[in-house]
């Protein structure tokens, strides 16, 4: 009799264990697709991003007149048809929003974010005069920005490189590098180094 029961179990185990690896498989079936977007400089302009399983990266370069963005947007379904048709719904929402302040935000769709989607942020632009970024599961990288920075990523590094003005960071899992920043910094990070220079 305990043997039967052990077989009983052994039995169920073989059969559970197939399917939980089948549905682990499918969740992997992921689409991707670049996209280039230019949206208005304005005098005074602030930044804010937010994103998820995606890095971010914010360089200022003066001899350009606009703001381009660069999209990574990746899509996940049960099946390859699926993964591509969420991503043709998927869309990188760009608005103006109060305090001049352009907004980067991604809209999965009807059927809202899976926990696999993704996307990265590529952002040039002329100027800036304060940045807020929040991500998770992807880097922040800042270079020669300005204004008051807010930075935060739950697995990630963050790296700010010839900032002028104040900064807060927060990261986990994830190391800081600062360089050439001139104002008031925090930095917290609860598993990576902190270096500044």
């Amino acid at each position: 009799y305990p043997l039967s029961c052990a077989s009983f179990l052994i039995i169920l185990l073989g059969i559970s264990l197939p399917m939980v690896g089948c549905s682990i498989l499918v969740a992997r079936i992921k689409a991707s697709e670049t996209r280039a977007i230019n949206a208005p400089a304005v005098p005074g302009q602030s930044l804010r991003v937010n994103t998820v399983n995606g890095r971010v990266t914010i360089a200022v370069d003066k001899t350009r007149q606009d703001v381009n963005i660069e999209a990574v947007i990746t899509t996940t379904g049960s099946t390859t048809e699926e993964a591509n048709d969420r991503l043709k719904t998927a869309a990188v929402v760009v608005s103006q929003a109060e305090g001049n302040v352009l907004d980067l935000s991604v809209d999965y769709g009807p059927d809202g974010r899976k926990s696999s989607d993704a996307c990265s942020f590529n952002i040039t632009l002329p100027a800036i005069s304060g940045i807020f970024v929040k991500s998770s599961n992807g880097s922040i990288q800042l270079t020669g920005t300005t204004g008051a920075a807010e930075l935060h990523t739950s697995n990630g590094s963050v790296t700010l490189t010839r900032h002028e003005g104040s900064a807060v960071i927060k990261t986990n899992n994830g190391s800081v590098k600062l360089e050439e920043v001139a104002g008031k910094t925090e930095a917290t990070s609860s598993n990576g180094s902190i270096t500044y220079s």
